[in-house]
């Protein structure tokens, strides 16, 4: 039977599918879309996802027809596998993405040489210490202030607190880390 091609394959049991390689004809997007009965808009929109093709230099599309079949076959094969071969990202998008983090690196490594960055754990280190003493002239403010505090009326007493509350404030927001 041409066509055939299980070669010998017994009943139920799978072969690989394989696309043909040959070298196609050039064509415009008008071609294409003539040849395959796709909307320019279809195929504009393959070329974003990733279908092969080449941009002239006045902007027009030029599509080798064999590469454009196999290209859209691989997407049907891969559609009906559940793979959404859009998510992909080509060897040049990964490239441009890993020097763009690469270099973000090499600014953050510079900026921390500088001083203008510090590793987040030693300003942790520092925070923890100014909360530190905060707590240790909250815990001694009772005993530190309770002889100015007797005999004084309501009102004195209010303005002690507040001036001891606002040097600890002060304090604290000269946070430097």
């Amino acid at each position: 039977m041409a066509g055939n091609n299980n070669s010998g394959n017994k009943k139920g049991t799978s072969s690989t599918i394989k696309f043909a390689t040959g070298t196609g004809e050039k064509v415009t997007m008008a071609e294409l879309s003539r040849i395959t009965g796709t909307n320019i808009t279809s195929l504009k929109k393959y070329c974003r996802e990733g279908a092969p093709h080449e941009v002239q230099p006045n902007g027009s599309y030029l599509i080798d027809t064999a590469e454009f079949i196999h290209w859209k076959m691989q997407q049907e094969v891969d559609k009906a596998k559940g793979i959404d071969s859009t998510s992909r990202i080509s060897i040049e998008d990964a490239r441009r993405r890993r020097e763009v983090a690469q270099a973000l690196q090499a600014e953050i490594e510079l900026n921390e040489k500088m001083g203008l960055l510090m590793p987040i754990k030693e300003q942790i280190e520092i925070f923890a210490a100014s909360l530190s003493d905060v707590r240790a002239q909250l815990v001694s403010m009772p005993n530190r202030i309770a002889g100015s505090l007797e005999f004084q009326d309501q009102k004195e007493i209010r303005t002690i607190l507040d001036t001891e509350i606002n040097q600890m404030l002060t304090q604290f927001s000269e946070y430097e880390p």
